[in-house]
């Protein structure tokens, strides 16, 4: 189970900054609706790990990613917790 895992909307918009403590995940991929920009500010995010938190690519401070809408993404965790701001838009 997730340790901590926080979303605050920060306007109309639908720009939301997620805080994802130590440990948290997203233990399933899923496939949004919408499309979405993600910039990893601080901390490690770690994509594409198994159903036990094992495996996937780690990534660091200063990552951005572009996902089109319908991609399965996740799952994810963070070992250290990370402050990611997604964007999600139209396409």
């Amino acid at each position: 189970m997730p340790a901590s895992f926080s979303v605050r909307t920060t306007s109309s918009a639908a720009s939301v900054p997620s805080s994802v403590a130590a440990l948290a995940a997203l233990q399933v991929a899923v496939a949004a609706l919408l499309a979405a920009g993600a910039f990893l500010l601080a901390g490690d995010l770690i994509v594409g790990n198994d159903a036990d938190g094992k495996g996937g690519e780690q990534f660091r401070d200063y990552t951005y990613a572009v996902r089109p809408p319908g991609v399965h993404h996740g799952p994810f965790k963070s070992e250290t917790g990370c402050l990611l701001l997604e964007t999600h838009y139209y396409d």
